[in-house]
């Protein structure tokens, strides 16, 4: 039997955990709304629709629904518009106002775009792209008045993060987690520099996030793998009834 994913709660302050979806299928990928009082997730119906959910028990409603799977990927600072990836040949981002509305594409369709993020002051969009070599990088792209499209990261990055108010942009390339500086107003990029490694274990899938970090960029949550001692491996033995005939003889 296949795990059923729930989106669930944690108060820091109470240390208690409370389930949030209880409705039949796959919930996952929660997203906070800039209020704190409700989150977007997909939910299994049966492609993946968003819906936003209360956090105090009220019903969910449906954001966006359609034939493909979505992801929400990051809500704009004044909570009016959401970034979420589309998957229909490929990965593409697409924006969607959340008070309704008819969903845009963030570009033309030909890249494969996702996990795309916010600025905090909304005017860029930090988001992963996949090269025809199937590597991918991270981009930035002004939303508003000059910019344009930038590679934040080099030699591989995935899973954007901002940081520190809009100046900073932090990212992982397999157990790397890196940072880059950032200058909102000009656009300009500093170096990528490496703050620690970390073995990347909570992604669901490559369209997802498996890390968060604190505004400040001091702290991050992550889900690291779990090491088992006392574990037993698994053998797999490959044409045993040859093996057993030639071991047992007939009678």
């Amino acid at each position: 039997m296949y795990p059923t994913w729930k989106v669930w709660l944690f108060e820091l302050s109470r240390q208690v955990l409370t389930q949030l979806t209880r409705t039949q299928g796959v919930s996952f990928n929660p997203l906070w709304m800039p209020d704190g009082r409700s989150v977007i997730h997909s939910a299994e119906t049966p492609v993946y629709d968003l819906h936003r959910l209360p956090i105090d028990g009220g019903a969910a409603d449906t954001l966006v629904t359609n034939g493909y799977d979505k992801l929400a990927s990051s809500v704009s600072p004044d909570g009016r518009i959401i970034v979420y990836q589309q998957r229909q040949v490929g990965d593409h981002l697409m924006f969607a106002p959340i008070a309704g509305g008819v969903p845009k594409p963030f570009e033309e369709p030909g890249t494969s775009q996702l996990n795309g993020a916010f600025s905090p002051d909304g005017r860029w969009l930090a988001y992963e792209e996949r090269s025809a070599d199937g590597r991918p990088e991270i981009f930035v792209r002004a939303l508003a008045g000059p910019g344009g499209r930038r590679q934040l990261s080099a030699e591989g990055g995935s899973q954007p993060r901002w940081t520190r108010g809009g100046r900073e942009v932090v990212y992982r390339n397999g157990d790397a987690v890196l940072a880059v500086s950032f200058q909102p107003l000009t656009g300009e990029i500093g170096t990528p520099s490496l703050l620690f490694r970390k073995a990347d274990a909570g992604r669901l899938s490559r369209r997802t996030v498996g890390y968060d970090v604190t505004p400040d960029g001091s702290r991050f949550l992550m889900v690291v793998p779990v090491e088992r001692p006392g574990a037993q491996p698994i053998v797999v033995r490959l044409n045993w009834l040859a093996e057993l005939k030639r071991k047992v003889p007939r009678p």
